[in-house]
């Protein structure tokens, strides 16, 4: 049969349906409240208090201290009926050598919903003062059990701590190593030497190549244009307009026809004989 009674911090009803757990969570503000003793079911001779034996704290700091903190945040939760955050929270607090304070325990008095008198009321008031001096004085002595130290057990726990030590990501051995940039173009083929005679040059600026391999080579001024093989080899030359041209630019196609820009004008010739087609 379930049965009633008030939290006392939010003030909200709560229904407690029985069973031995000393506390319950108010679903209104969160807290835990502990149940009064005469609406606990005692028939299985326990009233719940197991959970808060000793042994149990020192259970939840052997974890801590071990690194095993997934199960010290079940085994604190399943001992203080509180939620993961604050179950976590006291964990992380403790695993760093910090005190904890378990605040969202309540102290249940009676209500008007439930007849008591006033000395069953003082009862229950002086056992729940009892039940969280009992938790501070385990907590306290649990610690101190497992540390073997005469110093603060919080301190003792943060000493005890195995120190992370960060590792080095090896670098790959494959790694591969820059290589200089190659240049523009190299050299394959020179040919000439500055002069007037055949096979010098003055001012060369144009160059073309036809299917043959036959390499143009046109100065700049005087409209000259001397023709050599593919190993550089003079073989001849010839002109275009008067001494005064001036050539921009060649080209030959795949026939050996050359084209000469000059005098503001594309003229063709003949590559290998200098005859003009146009």
């Amino acid at each position: 049969m379930s049965q009633s009674f008030n939290c006392p911090n939010c003030g909200a009803p709560l229904d407690y349906s029985g069973g031995s757990a000393p506390t319950i969570r108010c679903p209104f503000c969160n807290n835990s409240v502990i149940v009064p003793e005469e609406l606990r079911d005692h028939s299985s001779g326990t009233d719940g208090s197991a959970m808060l034996q000793p042994g149990k704290l020192k259970d939840i700091a052997e974890l801590v201290r071990a690194g095993n903190k997934i199960e010290a945040i079940k085994l604190y939760r399943a001992t203080f009926n509180v939620g993961l955050k604050e179950a976590k929270d006291a964990v992380e607090a403790l695993a760093a050598g910090q005190p904890v304070q378990i605040s969202n325990v309540t102290m249940q008095t009676p209500s008007a919903s439930v007849s008591q008198s006033g000395s069953k009321a003082g009862g229950c008031l002086a056992i729940a003062i009892f039940g969280i001096v009992i938790v501070g004085i385990a907590f306290f002595f649990g610690l101190n059990a497992f540390s073997g130290s005469s110093k603060n057990p919080l301190a003792a726990l943060a000493d005890s701590t195995p120190t992370r030590v960060p590792t080095s990501t090896p670098r790959p051995t494959n790694t591969p190593l820059p290589t200089p940039t190659p240049g523009f173009a190299s050299a394959v083929l020179r040919f000439g030497d500055k002069g007037t005679g055949a096979g010098l040059f003055t001012d060369a600026r144009s160059i073309a190549l036809d299917a043959a391999g036959n390499i143009y080579v046109g100065d700049y001024t005087g409209g000259r244009v001397q023709v050599f093989d593919s190993t550089g080899k003079y073989i001849s030359q010839w002109k275009v307009g008067n001494s005064k041209s001036i050539i921009r630019a060649l080209a030959a196609d795949r026939k050996g026809t050359v084209y000469v820009v000059a005098d503001g004008e594309i003229m063709r010739v003949e590559g290998t004989t200098g005859k003009s087609l146009g």
